[in-house]
């Protein structure tokens, strides 16, 4: 058997949940502070990032069902509605909110906190000042901070992020400074 035809079938093995719902594979890119937010939100949940990320959808999907009428239900679910105006702020859905809950016992009922940006996109005024919209350029938290720390050793830096919770390795910080110094951060 070749590799090709072990990894086919690992993959088929590996693409149901235990009860047997089928999974699929997603292929995507995301900006390194969508990524940073997701495993924060994983990491603070002791849930999986797959958990985190489906929860984030599917409380979205319910937002977005509830400010449609029946037909626009209907056309969503087909995948056929299309908008051309700017999308509304999405408004909360409080019967149906299904809270993520921390995977430990200590706390079952602490529900996931909303943070600032879902208050911006609830209508509420968030409680702290806003970040500025990211642009291409825009530097990740975990990477301003290796630029703070420009004085310390790649070794050090990486101590320091991963005590303060920011996953990061001395080759992370080495590869931050060089592509800042190099003018592409």
């Amino acid at each position: 058997m070749s590799n090709a035809e072990r990894q086919r079938k690992y993959r088929q093995r590996h693409l149901k949940e235990p009860d047997g719902e089928p999974l699929v594979r997603l292929n995507l890119l995301a900006s390194a502070n969508a990524k940073a937010h997701l495993e924060r939100l994983s990491s603070c949940y002791a849930v999986t990032l797959r958990a985190a990320l489906e929860r984030a959808i599917h409380d979205a999907s319910d937002k977005v069902m509830a400010g449609l009428s029946g037909e626009d239900k209907k056309r969503y679910l087909d995948r056929t509605l299309r908008r051309n105006e700017p999308s509304p702020p999405l408004q909360s859905n409080a019967t149906n909110e299904t809270p993520l809950h921390r995977n430990e016992e200590s706390a079952p009922d602490e529900p996931l906190h909303r943070n600032e940006q879902d208050a911006a996109l609830q209508g509420n005024k968030p409680e702290t000042t806003r970040e500025p919209p990211l642009h291409r350029n825009a530097l990740s938290d975990r990477d301003a901070r290796i630029l703070e720390l420009a004085g310390l050793s790649e070794v050090k830096v990486a101590e320091i992020l991963n005590a303060e919770g920011i996953k990061c390795s001395p080759r992370t910080a080495g590869n931050v400074r060089k592509r800042f110094s190099e003018g592409k951060l």
